[in-house]
């Protein structure tokens, strides 16, 4: 019998997609809770209860960082292995400005994206 395999939840992921969803869900493109997100910080209970009493959740900020990073993952690394390919062409002579002028926009793109998550 082979070892079993860990496998990563589809893309993309959402914070609380679902009206009902509690603090702190991410949930795959199918639906599923894929992730629970917290607050990390020690909160007294009136303070849950003030973050309760304005229908807010207190794991927003760490869940919604989660999903951007995931989201973009696949994104980012391929325009990383892009700009160190256009780097070693560099190193070897390249002077073309056309492909730094690209590189330099599609990373710009992707990261405007990324903040603005």
């Amino acid at each position: 019998m082979s070892e079993p395999q860990s496998k990563l939840s589809k893309l993309p992921w959402a914070y609380r997609p679902l009206e009902h969803d509690d603090w702190g869900f991410i949930r795959d493109v199918d639906g599923n809770i894929t992730a629970v997100a917290r607050y990390g910080l020690h909160l007294e209970q009136s303070e849950l209860n003030a973050f309760r009493a304005v229908k807010k959740d207190p794991s927003e900020a760490n869940a919604r960082l989660i999903v951007s990073a995931v989201n973009s993952h696949n994104e980012l690394i391929r325009l990383l292995i892009g700009a160190s390919h256009a780097l070693r062409s560099y190193q070897y002579g390249n002077a073309s400005t056309e492909l730094a002028k690209g590189q330099a926009d599609a990373i710009d793109t992707a990261l405007a994206k990324v903040k603005g998550n």
